[in-house]
């Protein structure tokens, strides 16, 4: 059962290096809620703040360490993160910020089992942290810092060990006929109409905007350390990719460089108050003011959306459409309304042929013109599909064997 429908209902492994996955499998279980993964993300980006508290500590007092702590759980893409949907990039940050601090303190074994779930997590969060471990692996052996150099030694031929046995090994068990599509980002012969947020050309200014947004709010103090160099890998990763829902704040891609900006802005802050301690409350008053102002009036979770504002009387009735759908049954949704279908066993995507398909006729992106309006429009002109309710601009459909199986029962009966 280790598959989801909007990935065409293959093993999920075939996809993604997840096994971190497994556990929120108990959690699941005893909740009976996917709910639980959203209690889950919150509660791992909340988990950000103690090792960046203990890392400062070491270095400055408890009163400044804990407003340094706090002003990180202030950042904008972090809220926006938190806000969203629930993805097993979710662990990345507690992950690798819980490694830091235990490498900080040299309690070694502990790092050892928090890199283990920081290459467990996805197979980019691996290539990164493997990635920034050769470099710190360098950096420590010419500093003269053996026992570091070891670890990040290790831990980069880890990683490149976890990645060669998911791409050799693990996809070749679990899906060996199934494509790696996460390639697709980087395809730039592909159109981006698949996407909800279109293309991203290389003319556009959304990859300079993103980078506004994420340092904007910290007012450039990330700088100040040197350690925003193991950002860079993550970076890379986000703006290379022609799709804009990559190049985006408010979605979980934000993971890939996350953890290494709160990194080096905590550093920052431990350089800015070794010199002088007023500077640095004033500093951080400034970071966390920058930083609400952003969550509240220019939040990248952009609160006016319509999975985190209140619900409105258009989100009333697609709720009503899918209660009026049996649950066993398979209903076909966009990836903008797939959420709205979380109890939904059957829920996929629109393309899959499903007994049922819902459409927003409201949504006016790409996305949903060009392809899932454009499909589910062309599939009623063949005669596959049967519109059998409409209200306030939301169309429900059943696949024209269900219609045609229900009157002739409903014949027979009469």
């Amino acid at each position: 059962g280790f598959s989801s429908n909007a990935e065409g209902g293959v093993n999920h492994l075939t996809v993604h290096d997840s096994p971190v996955l497994f556990l929120c499998a108990p959690i699941l279980w005893l909740t009976q809620t996917p709910l639980a993964l959203v209690a889950l993300q919150a509660l791992a980006s909340g988990l950000v703040a103690p090792p960046l508290y203990l890392i400062a500590r070491r270095c400055v007092s408890g009163r400044a360490a804990t407003a340094i702590a706090l002003t990180a759980l202030c950042y904008p893409p972090l809220v926006a993160f938190t806000a969203g949907d629930f993805h097993e990039v979710a662990f990345a940050a507690p992950a690798i910020l819980w490694l830091a601090w235990a490498l900080d303190a040299r309690r070694f074994k502990v790092a050892a089992a928090l890199a283990l779930v920081a290459l467990s997590i996805k197979e980019d969060i691996t290539l990164i942290v493997t990635a920034d471990a050769l470099l710190l692996s360098i950096v420590a052996w010419r500093r003269g810092h053996e026992a570091l150099g070891r670890f990040f030694g290790g831990l980069s031929v880890a990683g490149v060990v976890v990645l060669l046995s998911y791409v050799g090994i693990v996809r070749h068990v679990v899906g060996p006929t199934v494509a790696y599509w996460s390639f697709h980002f980087y395809d730039w012969h592909m159109a981006a109409v698949g996407s909800p947020l279109g293309a991203a050309e290389l003319d556009s200014p959304i990859r300079a905007q993103y980078l506004w947004g994420a340092f904007a709010p910290l007012l450039g103090i990330a700088f100040l350390s040197p350690l925003l160099v193991l950002a860079l890998p993550g970076f890379v990763e986000v703006l290379a990719s022609h799709e804009a829902i990559a190049i985006n704040l408010g979605t979980h891609y934000t993971a890939t460089w996350l953890p290494f900006v709160l990194l080096a802005f905590t550093f920052a802050f431990i350089r800015i108050f070794a010199r002088t301690r007023i500077i640095g409350y004033v500093a951080v008053v400034a970071v966390a003011v920058a930083s609400i102002w952003v969550d509240a009036y220019a939040s990248p979770a952009s609160w006016t959306y319509y999975v985190y504002r209140l619900p409105n009387a258009h989100d009333r009735v697609l709720e009503e459409t899918l209660q009026s759908i049996p649950l066993d049954a398979s209903v076909g949704l966009d990836l903008f309304t797939f959420a709205h279908a979380g109890f939904h066993r059957g829920a996929t995507l629109v393309l899959s042929t499903p007994r049922y398909i819902v459409v927003d006729r409201r949504c006016d992106s790409d996305y949903c013109v060009k392809r899932v309006d454009a499909t589910v429009d062309a599939e009623v002109k063949a005669g596959s599909y049967r519109r059998i309710r409409t209200r306030d601009a939301i169309d429900l459909y059943e696949a024209t064997a269900f219609v045609n199986r229900g009157a002739a029962r409903a014949s027979e009966r009469r």
